[in-house]
């Protein structure tokens, strides 16, 4: 996930599994993403990861769902990542853009 982040400058939203294979934990992963000021939702089947995943701070959707279901936390996510750019004055877009109002 870090090279992709690194060689692609242009990602808007990053959605991460909770449980993903290897030593990597997706929360973990998660707040990495959102160091580099872009947006994360988290996402599991295993509804037991349901309060972790609250607990983080970022937007979630349990598996399965509905694509309107993640459209919806998509256009959630990205309206609540515009307003707290609007309200520091700045906002970072495509990675390492950055653009004041």
């Amino acid at each position: 996930m870090q090279t992709a982040l690194a060689g692609e400058p242009d990602i808007d939203i990053v959605i991460i599994g909770v449980v993903l294979p290897g030593s990597v934990h997706g929360v973990a992963l998660a707040q990495e993403v959102a160091v580099r000021a872009l947006p994360v939702i988290l996402t599991s089947g295993d509804h037991t990861r349901i309060e972790e995943m609250e607990k983080s701070g970022h937007y979630y959707i349990v598996k399965p769902y509905r694509m309107s279901s993640l459209l919806e936390v998509i256009d959630n996510t990205l309206k609540a990542t515009k307003a707290r750019c609007e309200r520091k004055g700045t906002a970072t877009f495509s990675g390492s853009e950055r653009y004041e109002f």
